[in-house]
């Protein structure tokens, strides 16, 4: 009886595990995430981002991705030396490293072109 008992845990065991793990947000099977076209060492490979909501919710979290639109393209690096890593293409290039706790929608639009009033945070935080 207590091999019975035993089997059943082992199982349940084993099931959560699975439900656990496998319930996990993955991004690269996002469908919000185009094919690669990016050439920077397979680092955006499946991480390139189709809409503004997937951009939005990589860059507040600081996670890798890129995203072009006609003014702009944007490459996140992720976290280096606690800052975060962001690249920006086309029209003005410069790269960026931006304290956690200034990471924002209104900064992300500033990015983006749009006139958020934070031109002095872009200032001191890129290059």
């Amino acid at each position: 009886m207590e091999k019975k008992y035993f089997i059943i845990l082992i199982l349940f065991t084993i099931g959560l595990f699975l439900v656990i793990f496998l319930s996990g947000k993955t991004y690269q099977a996002d469908s919000r995430y185009k094919g690669s076209g990016d050439t920077e060492k397979g680092l955006f490979e499946g991480k390139r981002c189709a809409d503004l909501e997937c951009l939005a919710d990589r860059f507040i979290n600081c996670k890798i991705a890129s995203y072009s639109n006609e003014k702009v393209t944007i490459y996140i690096y992720g976290l280096e030396d606690d800052k975060c890593h962001i690249k920006t293409e086309k029209n003005i290039s410069r790269n960026c490293y931006f304290s956690k706790s200034n990471l924002s929608i209104p900064l992300l639009n500033q990015l983006l072109g749009n006139s958020e009033g934070l031109d002095s945070i872009i200032q001191q935080e890129c290059q």
